[in-house]
């Protein structure tokens, strides 16, 4: 189904349907159930205060973040491919910035939540999987060499961001994706925005030399 041909009453209620959708699914605190699962603690109450990855990663380790890093990435990916069959290209446009202002901004705990990095990941995989894994790869590579997550996140969403343009720009689609082209690029600016916009503490402290590196404990 072309893009512009979305635009109907029904198209518009379709997207706002699998944009809500992907907003709930965004929403669900995975940090913070892990947490209280694995070490029946509030995540929230350590680190930075958020129910990401990073901090479940300083708060409770290796064991208690790698069920939320792959169920966050799933979300993100679930979002995309759900919206699509609800409202074809719109809905997964939608429904990619849904999901991670969902985890940004979850209603269930207050408006709090993530970053938005792992989820947007998963649904860069859904739509335009080189530039999520390009961009993973940046991101892992930055954390390693320099120790700052918040780093490599932002380099990792950067990079991401710029190759998802790139797609839009040259009028690609990736093997197997139907997307629209076009609409990628919008997509990836917004919610690259989203993503620095909620680092902008961690940019600050970068600035100021008083970030956090990897390894180091929640509360040091």
């Amino acid at each position: 189904m072309d893009f512009l041909d979305d635009i109907t009453f029904v198209g518009i209620a379709l997207t706002i349907i699998a944009a809500l959708g992907s907003y709930l699914l965004g929403a669900v605190p995975i940090g913070l159930l892990v947490g209280r699962v694995f070490g029946g603690v509030d995540v929230r109450d350590s680190g930075s205060g958020r129910t990401g990855a990073t901090n479940v990663l300083r708060t409770l380790g290796w064991k208690a973040t790698v069920p939320v890093v792959l169920l966050d990435l799933f979300k993100g990916s679930v979002a995309v491919i759900m919206s699509g069959f609800i409202a074809d290209t719109p809905g997964e446009v939608a429904g990619a910035v849904a999901v991670v202002v969902g985890h940004s901004r979850s209603i269930f705990i207050g408006f709090g939540g993530g970053r938005g990095v792992i989820p947007a990941g998963g649904a860069a995989l859904a739509l335009v999987w080189p530039a999520a894994i390009i961009g993973t790869i940046v991101g892992i590579l930055i954390i390693a060499l320099t120790r700052y997550v918040s780093l490599g996140s932002l380099l990792g969403t950067v990079t991401c961001v710029g190759i998802m343009v790139a797609f839009a720009v040259l009028g690609l689609a990736p093997p197997f994706l139907e997307v629209v082209p076009f609409v990628v690029g919008p997509l990836a600016l917004v919610g690259g925005a989203i993503i620095i916009y909620a680092h902008r503490d961690n940019i600050q402290r970068l600035i100021r030399g008083t970030e956090r590196r990897f390894g180091q404990p929640a509360d040091s």
